[in-house]
């Protein structure tokens, strides 16, 4: 940690702490969970709610994530029969009355994601709206967001959405520079993108994200500001930088070159200083390592929802669910060989019958269903967890609610954070008779060295023991 706190070189990027524990340490549960099981002495109260839809027109060179590109018709409709019967077998686990509207789990936040959720048709939209509305009741009662790409937008989408009640719209665009998205290997029309990005905006959606990619292969400050600046032009709510990371079994993975630059030559942290301090200018605050907001922007109305103490639960192969001591999915793979085979099993444990045209639901033969794939969170593990994701972002850790969460002091339960504050990484923040536990401004740029630091020995050896396919 003192090295990174140095500066320079790849050191500065070991990875994403996207979720704790990475899906890297995830294993096959012997025996299986029941869900009823799993969820049985949670609090319902404050989910989120995660759609997983793995299909794309294209995999971009850089994707790690679970997903196939242009799959067969049936695929898809096989596997939205699959999606209906298990929301439906979720929704009558995880009710106590036994039917899925009654007393189901109160959802305070929503998510679309993939894969490119808009990807669907139309048609097939509003029938996995129906299947959402007829489980958990109404969407448009919660902020919800959705994935979408270029090439899948369109008007007559846009409007279906904001009659459920879309809040958050979130396009990848990654680059504004031709050349620079032909070296992610994404094929992307500037046509299409300023028509997409202009539907959008024209939408009314509250808010706008823009996804975009710095490190790119010879990127540079001036096209990167190119970049940031025309981002500009669609006045987006928010904006999410991520440094290219280099994955096995991607496109850019299996080209000769190992990293994004490497120690020798590598521009991520400089592209990032120039885009906080360029994005800070025009009005946006820091929420994250990774997330700009406007200034302007308030935060969703509605029920309050905390990613470190509040559960979630995901539906569809490759989505993950969280409960305070279990996390689970279905299993994860990159590879197009081993991403089928995953939907393939995820579609015959819901649905039986060899094709869409013939199709038996096995919601009434097969009620139960269950995690089969996850990691266990002892009490440390969830502690450990709760640091992370607070530090992580830039509001920072509440010590008092940590101490009535878990009834220690964050330094009893993670000595570790000490080393944070004696290298001028962390600092207690003082904000009227609150005080919170915040990374410094030079600790949120290491964000991506802390986040993996502060894995414990356990998970850090099952992430590096785990087979990617």
């Amino acid at each position: 940690m003192a090295a990174a706190a140095s500066g320079g070189g790849a050191i500065l990027y070991q990875g994403y702490a996207y979720g704790y524990p990475h899906k890297f340490a995830y294993r096959p549960l012997t025996p299986a969970r029941p869900l009823r099981e799993v969820w049985a002495n949670e609090p319902r109260d404050s989910l989120f709610l995660y759609v997983h839809l793995p299909f794309c027109e294209m995999r971009c060179g850089f994707c790690n994530l679970f997903t196939t590109a242009n799959p067969q018709s049936t695929l898809v409709s096989d596997y939205l029969m699959a999606l209906r019967n298990q929301v439906l077998q979720t929704a009558q686990a995880l009710s106590p009355g036994g039917a899925p509207t009654c007393q189901a789990p109160r959802f305070t936040r929503a998510a679309l994601g993939g894969g490119t959720p808009t990807y669907l048709s139309v048609p097939e939209t509003e029938a996995l709206f129906a299947t959402l509305e007829s489980a958990f009741g109404p969407l448009h009662t919660v902020p919800w967001s959705i994935e979408m790409s270029p090439a899948t937008v369109t008007e007559d989408k846009l409007k279906l959405f904001m009659q459920k009640g879309m809040y958050r719209a979130s396009i990848g665009v990654q680059s504004f520079d031709p050349t620079e998205t032909a070296a992610l290997g994404r094929r992307q029309d500037s046509t299409q993108l300023h028509e997409a990005l202009t539907l959008m905006r024209q939408s009314g959606v509250p808010v706008l994200n823009i996804d975009l990619i710095y490190g790119i292969d010879r990127q540079t400050p001036r096209s990167w500001l190119h970049t940031l600046a025309r981002a500009m032009e669609y006045r987006p709510e928010e904006i999410f930088l991520y440094p290219l990371y280099v994955r096995p079994l991607t496109g850019l993975g299996r080209r000769s070159r190992k990293g994004a630059g490497g120690a020798k030559g590598d521009m991520r942290f400089t592209l990032y200083a120039l885009a906080h301090q360029y994005l800070t200018a025009q009005g946006y605050r820091r929420v994250s390592m990774r997330l700009f907001r406007r200034r302007d922007v308030p935060d969703p109305s509605g029920p309050h929802y905390c990613c470190q103490e509040d559960g979630m639960l995901g539906l569809g192969a490759g989505a993950r669910s969280y409960t305070r001591a279990l996390h689970y999915s279905s299993e994860y793979a990159v590879g197009r060989p081993d991403v089928q085979a995953i939907l393939a099993r995820y579609i015959e444990e819901f649905v039986t019958g060899a094709t869409s045209s013939d199709i038996i639901s096995k919601a009434d033969r097969e009620p139960e269903p269950l995690a089969r794939f996850g990691a266990a969170l002892p009490l440390h593990e969830q502690q450990r967890r709760y640091v992370i994701k607070s530090l992580l972002r830039c509001d920072g850790l509440d010590p008092t609610a940590f101490r009535h969460q878990y009834g220690c002091e964050v330094l009893e339960a993670l000595p570790q954070v000490a080393v944070l504050q004696e290298l001028g990484l962390a600092e207690h923040h003082a904000d009227g008779a609150a005080t919170t536990l915040r990374l410094t401004s030079a600790g949120m740029d290491l964000s991506d060295v802390i986040g993996p630091w502060l894995y414990s020995l356990e998970i850090q050896q099952l992430t590096a023991e785990y087979e990617l396919s």
